[in-house]
């Protein structure tokens, strides 16, 4: 299985998505499909009221391709990243999806989580 960061290294992060026409009409290959869908199955496992945030088929083809301009904005490429947003999101006692904003936070560990002193310590 080809990492996020194979399909996304051709991409530059730093650009403003709005204005790429390549992202709006977003291409997804065979691999980054089946990465992305197991990202929203797993998250529908995890939040038992997703279906509020995606009510429909249209809205939640929507949602995995802004989940993909964001994690392709926030330099998310691996799946180490992913598992620890995954991490994170079983930790929530939230029953509704989080915003991707939120997702991709939770997908950068912090010192604690390797056993380290916080920034603060």
């Amino acid at each position: 299985m080809k990492h996020v960061r194979d399909i996304t290294d051709n991409l530059n992060p730093a650009t403003d998505l709005a204005t790429v026409p390549e992202l709006q009409t977003l291409k997804v290959d065979k691999c980054t499909a089946t990465i992305v869908n197991q990202v929203f199955s797993k998250l529908q496992g995890i939040f038992p009221a997703w279906r509020q945030a995606w009510p429909d088929d249209e809205s939640l083809k929507r949602a995995k391709r802004e989940w993909i301009a964001g994690f392709v904005r926030a330099g998310i490429r691996t799946e180490a990243q992913l598992a620890f947003g995954f991490e994170a999101a079983r930790h929530s006692t939230q029953d509704f999806i989080p915003c991707v904003g939120k997702f991709i936070s939770w997908c950068a560990p912090s010192p604690a989580q390797f056993g380290m002193p916080s920034e603060d310590e």
